[in-house]
């Protein structure tokens, strides 16, 4: 009986230990863990997202890295650098992404030919804009082109006289130079409804709306928006429409998007 309550003990004494032993093993895992996380604390931000946020304290998380990868925090223009596929039908021509001067397309369609010369885009983008425009007219929306693919030379002329009637600060709003330009690539245009005098005042018309609701449908979208400029850094121009395949345009219609924004979705 004595040997039995002696092994008893024993075996008492060493599951003992075998707990004690385990508490300190977890006790000890447990704060080297919180030691970790302490001292290696995962960043928010990177060092350009951090620097950025410092400057924009108003702006909430998601707003500072969207802004960041649209590299919003670096001055356009000089830290722009060139697009790697002007012939894709989403690329993003802007401040920050430029368009060689030697670009032109291959295969420009003519759309209009008018007293001052011929209204070309490229192909799949003329061949969506003329279903656009039959559907309009279809539901009464007398919509024209005005203007389709330009040259680096013709944009660049249009440009300086632009920053010489009104400086280079407004111009930049209004008109892109050259390898900043959406003109550039063959699938931007202008357009207007009813009367040429009143492409200005295009959203004013009660067809626009139509416009809005339907270029999705056609591979198109408004280039410029208002509540987009922070992001185009280009003012409202709800003449503007750009084509970029009804695939990215739906998916811009359907979430908001501008091009920028879309192109780091």
């Amino acid at each position: 009986m004595k040997k039995i309550f002696v092994l008893l003990v024993c075996i008492g004494m060493v599951a003992g230990l075998c707990v004690g032993g385990f508490m300190m093993f977890a006790q000890t895992a447990s704060n080297e863990k919180n030691s970790e996380s302490r001292t290696d604390p995962s960043p928010k931000y990177s060092t350009r997202e951090s620097v950025y946020a410092d400057a924009n304290p108003d702006l909430d998380e998601k707003e500072i890295r969207k802004r960041v990868a649209l590299d919003l925090d670096k001055a356009p223009y000089v830290n722009a650098s060139e697009v790697s596929d002007p012939n894709d039908p989403a690329v993003l021509v802007n401040a920050y992404h430029t368009i060689s001067d030697s670009y032109e397309p291959e295969d420009l369609d003519v759309i209009s030919v008018e007293e001052d010369g011929m209204i070309a885009l490229r192909k799949e983008a003329a061949d969506a804009y003329r279903q656009l425009e039959e559907a309009a007219r279809a539901d009464n929306v007398d919509l024209h082109i005005a203007n389709g693919y330009l040259p680096a030379d013709a944009v660049h002329s249009t440009y300086e006289q632009l920053v010489k009637e009104n400086g280079e600060s407004v111009a930049n709003q209004v008109f892109a130079d050259a390898p900043y330009s959406d003109y550039r690539t063959g699938l931007g245009a202008d357009i207007y409804i009813g009367s040429a005098e009143n492409r200005q005042n295009i959203a004013q018309d009660p067809g626009y709306a139509w416009l809005v609701d339907h270029l999705y449908e056609y591979g198109y979208i408004i280039r410029y928006e208002q509540d987009k400029s922070v992001y185009t850094l280009m003012g409202a121009q709800p003449w503007h429409i750009r084509y970029v395949g009804k695939e990215a345009a739906k998916a811009m219609h359907d979430d908001s998007l501008c091009l920028e924004e879309y192109s780091i979705r």
